[in-house]
């Protein structure tokens, strides 16, 4: 299972590596190591106190909402020249899914992070991951065919302007495209050697028109 999963990890890179070409946007990419020792007992009492699985990631999610709503100079997006400010702290969690074509990265955003108890914010992160992962999302399954179905070479054009379409908040129910689809923050969740391996290879993910990803 495990090696499946690493042909279809290098399969991607090789696709990507085909089709997409270096981006036309400023992007500014790091890390950050944080002592997580405090951290920690406070999940796990968040976790006694509402009987939910809070992890890292919620907390994450939470804490992003609030740093957003509270930063006007980077919670908003910029198009055509212009910064737009956001009313609303929205953060879009990135999920690794397997499909019948290999493993894939899906979006789900939670709307309010800032306003969102933690175990909320779990309660829909998993809602919205299960239906995902049962290939039960109906804005997920209607990009996919339309991706599958052209040539290579057309393909980074249409996640670009889809991207593009969906951050100035136009709304495409045929092609799944929903306004501001990944908020103006994005995390990701279940991090192994392939979802990480995913993220770092996946060129869409440089194309959503984010401040923060």
């Amino acid at each position: 299972r495990e090696r499946e999963r690493e042909i279809a990890c290098l399969n991607v890179a090789s696709f990507c590596c085909r089709s997409w070409h270096a981006p036309t946007e400023g992007n500014i990419l790091g890390a950050l190591n944080l002592d997580m020792t405090s951290t920690l007992p406070y999940i796990e009492a968040q976790r006694t106190r509402t009987g939910k699985h809070i992890t890292i990631t919620h907390l994450v999610i939470k804490a992003l909402g609030k740093v957003m709503i509270n930063t006007p100079r980077v919670n908003g997006r910029l198009v055509l020249g212009r910064y737009y400010e956001s009313n609303t702290a929205d953060v879009g969690c990135l999920v690794a899914i397997d499909t019948a074509t290999g493993p894939d990265l899906a979006n789900a955003k939670i709307e309010h992070a800032d306003q969102k108890p933690l175990g909320d914010i779990a309660d829909e992160l998993a809602g919205k991951a299960g239906k995902l992962r049962q290939g039960q999302d109906e804005d997920f399954n209607k990009s996919k065919p339309l991706l599958s179905l052209l040539p290579t070479f057309l393909i980074e054009l249409v996640v670009v302007v889809a991207g593009w379409l969906g951050s100035i908040g136009m709304k495409i129910p045929a092609l799944g495209v929903q306004p501001f689809p990944f908020g103006t923050c994005m995390v990701w969740r279940s991090i192994n050697f392939f979802s990480f391996f995913l993220i770092l290879l996946f060129p869409p993910l440089i194309r959503t028109h984010q401040p923060l990803i």
